[in-house]
């Protein structure tokens, strides 16, 4: 499974060969976002926290079980009292969030989570931290050094996923069909970052952390640290995800040819995107003509039917707020003192 995927083109990332002589310098916190439970999740989650001086666990569920099962691990916080689901209609209240994604899903909580940690950073005083997805598999010798590799210079840092890439279903579905590897760079699902100094946040759709990291990265590059390895899955099973999936992947493709100037005019035309949205529709079609297998044409059927529905007045729309919003940083109101 190794050479499943390649690093895309002028990826904002350099590689940063990793410093082992950084054992034992713990990262200030940890952010798990998570609805697993079980033996594994708690196995998952004692590694990391080793490398920890907080770990955080930020549910989608009920926590109490969870709380119970996690219990025992130092530095520990599991966030029964944050109101995910409240915040989750004001983010979806946001400018950012008015996009054609809310159509398919309300309920994708992850970019909600993610800026909960950013605001929870800022207002603890963490000065280095690490997004971390249920299902990766990474050491406690992986996290102290990608808190190390962080710097005024590199604010951002990150792994690779080689074995099982993240990234969209269609960009699966073509990694399959053509046996080519999927082209994709570290995300959020293993983030380290220094929340003093980067702005902007993850807004609501697809690819939210490919959308962070490409605008603050505009400047100074991430460090990409080597790989850890995520659990497979398969997501052509669930149409209503490809459908989700569709927008977000449209507007990162689109910002691809213009890194690192994503402050661009161009990407305000009606024309830049009216080309961008022809490509990527004769893209997915290319790739539904190479596959039999049924469940994958479903799936790009899907995909294709969404991205038929986007505009390209909603393109110009999510590009020019997102321009604004990546200066800035989002405080979310309602959000208790953990002090």
């Amino acid at each position: 499974m190794k050479d499943q995927c390649v690093s895309l083109d002028s990826a904002p990332f350099v590689d940063h060969e990793i410093d082992t002589t950084t054992a034992g310098r713990k990262i200030d916190a940890l952010f798990i976002p998570t609805h697993r439970a079980g033996p594994r999740t708690r196995e998952r989650v004692a590694i990391a926290a080793s490398a920890a001086h907080n770990t955080w666990i930020l549910p989608s569920r009920d926590a109490i079980g969870m709380a119970t099962e996690l219990q025992g691990i130092p530095g520990l916080h599991v966030g029964i009292d944050l109101p995910i689901d409240d915040l989750q209609a004001w983010f979806l209240s946001l400018p950012s969030s008015q996009n054609p994604s809310v159509c398919y899903q309300r309920d994708y909580d992850l970019p909600l989570k993610r800026n909960v940690a950013l605001h929870l950073s800022r207002l603890l005083g963490y000065e280095r931290i690490c997004l971390l997805d249920d299902d990766i598999d990474i050491t406690s010798q992986q996290i102290c050094a990608g808190a190390a590799a962080l710097t005024l210079d590199s604010p951002l840092a990150g792994f690779r996923v080689f074995d099982f890439p993240d990234v969209s279903t269609t960009e699966h579905i073509h990694r399959l069909v053509l046996q080519q590897p999927a082209a994709t760079m570290p995300g959020g699902n293993c983030l380290f970052l220094m929340p003093s100094m980067i702005s902007g946040w993850f807004p609501y759709a697809y690819n939210d952390d490919w959308l962070f990291i490409l605008f603050n990265t505009m400047r100074n590059p991430g460090a990409a640290l080597g790989t850890v390895r995520q659990d497979a899955h398969v997501p052509w099973s669930d149409l209503t995800r490809v459908r989700f999936e569709e927008f977000g992947e449209t507007i990162v493709r689109g910002l691809w040819p213009f890194l690192p100037a994503l402050d661009a005019a161009d990407l305000l035309t009606n024309d830049y995107w009216r080309t961008a949205l022809s490509e990527r529709r004769r893209w997915l079609v290319d790739v539904a003509t190479r596959t039999h297998e049924p469940s994958y044409s479903g799936a790009l059927a899907a995909a294709l039917d969404a991205s038929g529905r986007v505009t390209v007045e909603e393109c110009v729309a999510f590009v020019t707020v997102l321009q604004s919003n990546m200066r800035e940083q989002l405080w979310i109101p309602g959000l208790p003192n953990h002090r």
